[in-house]
């Protein structure tokens, strides 16, 4: 949680809420307690950014996949 406690990034605990939030490990309880640290503009920011988020692949995601797809036909090609 660097984004909450300023640890190698400027402190911002709506960011921090926000990620926290779309965890998919977080527990409740510990996201409703971020929630009741925040101002009502601050929870607005982070609710907003929330809504707002899409999954998107990395790059590494996207080599990977590829890797996959090029195993896949190697395998075919040698009749597995």
């Amino acid at each position: 949680m660097a984004y909450s406690a300023g640890k190698g990034t400027p402190r911002d605990l709506s960011l921090s809420y926000a990620y926290f939030k779309l965890s998919k490990v977080a527990p409740k309880k510990n996201v409703n307690e971020m929630a009741g640290m925040l101002s009502k503009p601050e929870l607005e920011k982070a609710e907003k950014l929330v809504s707002e988020w899409r999954e998107q692949p990395t790059a590494l995601t996207l080599k990977a996949k590829n890797g996959i797809s090029r195993a896949e036909e190697l395998l075919k090609v040698a009749g597995r």
